[in-house]
């Protein structure tokens, strides 16, 4: 099938398929471009987020470690507190 173009060229189907072609071809790249750079944008603008909360939390672990260095591990105390038993009795020191 042939039909006219409006100055009177004959255009084939062919010839209509690839300029229609064409035509989609551009504006899938130019939703591509559009979806590519918002994708961008938007997870830059995540990861900053998560950066700072990251940032945040190592903060945290930093000050809770510091703060742990003095404390008394939990099996040393129990046997402090048997060798304070102890010797608390053969002293005879009332215990509270």
């Amino acid at each position: 099938m042939v039909t006219k173009k409006s100055n009177g060229a004959k255009i084939t189907i062919d010839k209509l398929a690839v300029i229609i072609n064409k035509g989609f071809n551009a504006q899938a790249k130019h939703f591509e471009k559009m979806f590519d750079v918002k994708f961008e944008e938007k997870l830059d603008e995540k990861l900053g987020g998560v950066n700072l909360k990251l940032n945040r939390i190592e903060k945290d672990l930093i000050s809770i470690k510091t703060q742990l260095t003095d404390v008394v591990h939990e099996p040393k105390f129990e046997k402090l507190e048997t060798r304070v038993d102890y010797l608390e009795n053969i002293m005879a020191v009332k215990k509270d």
